[in-house]
């Protein structure tokens, strides 16, 4: 199977995660709240614009289809006191992936997450935080 670059670009900010939950009684009732509401509406919404000016930019019709492939590269700044290599801590990689993958849908990159097949993904430190995103279209 080979592939095919749709369309690559890079939003800058704080990655944040999505799907962390706390639940709540009020009144006898659950409630679901999410942890990162804020932060999270940000994020994704840096992912959303860099993806709709990318798609502009470069003259891709939004809403693609078929099978695509998705690699993410999540860029945290490192703090002065840590001194491990990778960060191999909190936020977890796939809520990181969810809020990217989220926010392409939003923004019209495909129809549809589900039609992602194929994910690479991984988080490092680096001078400017942000992710560089890149979908290619799957050929069979």
């Amino acid at each position: 199977m080979s592939r095919r670059l749709l369309v690559s670009f890079r939003a800058d900010g704080t990655p944040r995660p999505q799907g962390s939950k706390k639940a709540f009684v009020v009144k006898g009732r659950a409630v679901m709240v999410d942890d990162n509401k804020p932060q999270l509406k940000e994020w994704r919404n840096a992912v959303k614009a860099a993806a709709a000016a990318a798609l502009v930019a470069h003259g891709i019709e939004p809403k693609a289809e078929g099978a695509l492939a998705v690699a993410l590269e999540f860029t945290f700044e490192r703090p002065k006191s840590v001194k491990r290599a990778m960060p191999h801590v909190a936020p977890d990689l796939d809520k990181l992936q969810r809020s990217v993958l989220d926010a392409l849908t939003t923004a019209g990159v495909w129809k549809d997450d589900a039609q992602v097949t194929t994910i690479s993904a991984r988080k490092i430190y680096g001078p400017n935080p942000g992710a560089l995103v890149s979908v290619y279209r799957e050929k069979e």
